[in-house]
């Protein structure tokens, strides 16, 4: 009987995201990022698929890290990337990559970090490039949900990046229910339906209210999708991200 609620629970689960990369993959328009380094727009999902590509970003939170480059098997994808950059969408091929990091213009250096994944069409995806809690540097590839929002609702999700931080809360400053808890190194809490929001927020100890970051100036508006990511050791950082997918489906392709 269990063994068939597994088996049931598994199925349910795989059906679900096999429908949100089947509607990932069909959207018309394109996608606008903002970071603090500004904004830019990548093509529509539908475009890349149907060019048997994939859409990738790198962000560097590797902190004390040195500028890299990011490459794509034997290729130089993203070059000259800084600590707490968010570089914009490029397309790759839709097919197991390793990506490799090494210093930036060290052409022949031993690799920083590697890891090997399979990329799908018409898909988007972060390349976290990280410290692990052994010291030593990593590479993570999550897949973004870059779908319409609920409009009357933000997506949001956080990544705990930081090794020496443990679990933390995110919590909107002078609040003290948790908008996320118990967020672990390593990994991402999920994307989260909220209600739209602005102001600070709080990054804090699991279940403590002892404060280890604010976040200052969220906007979280409905309709829109928000990343942030935390990282750094001792002082940590955060950084943020917003994907919309834009209204018109105009797009001049940029590469």
């Amino acid at each position: 009987m269990f063994s068939n609620l597994r088996a049931s629970i598994i199925l349910m689960v795989f059906v679900a995201m096999s429908i949100g990369c089947s509607r990932e993959a069909q959207q018309r328009q394109p996608v606008r990022t903002t970071t603090d380094q500004g904004s830019s727009l990548a093509p529509p999902a539908k475009q890349s698929a149907e060019r048997d590509k994939a859409q990738v970003r790198v962000v560097h939170a590797m902190p004390n890290g040195p500028t890299v480059d990011v490459l794509a098997d034997e290729t130089v994808a993203f070059s000259a990337v800084s600590y707490k950059t968010v570089t914009p969408y490029k397309e790759l091929p839709d097919d197991r990559l390793t990506f490799r990091v090494r210093p930036a213009g060290g052409a022949g250096a031993e690799p920083l970090a590697e890891n090997s994944e399979m990329l799908n069409g018409g898909r988007h995806y972060t390349v976290i490039v990280m410290a692990d809690d052994a010291g030593k540097n990593a590479i993570r590839v999550l897949s973004d949900e870059l779908t319409p929002a609920p409009q009357d609702q933000a997506r949001v999700r956080v990544i705990n990046a930081a090794p020496d931080v443990g679990e933390i809360d995110v919590v909107a400053k002078g609040r003290n229910k948790a908008i996320f808890d118990g967020v672990h190194f390593g990994s991402e809490a999920g994307y989260k339906a909220v209600e739209p929001m602005a102001g600070a927020l709080e990054v804090r100890r699991e279940g403590k209210k002892e404060v280890l970051t604010t976040i200052p100036s969220q906007n979280w508006e409905a309709g829109r999708t928000y990343t942030i990511i935390l990282a750094g050791r001792g002082k940590l950082d955060a950084i943020a991200i917003e994907d919309q997918i834009s209204k018109s489906t105009a797009y001049a392709r940029p590469y």
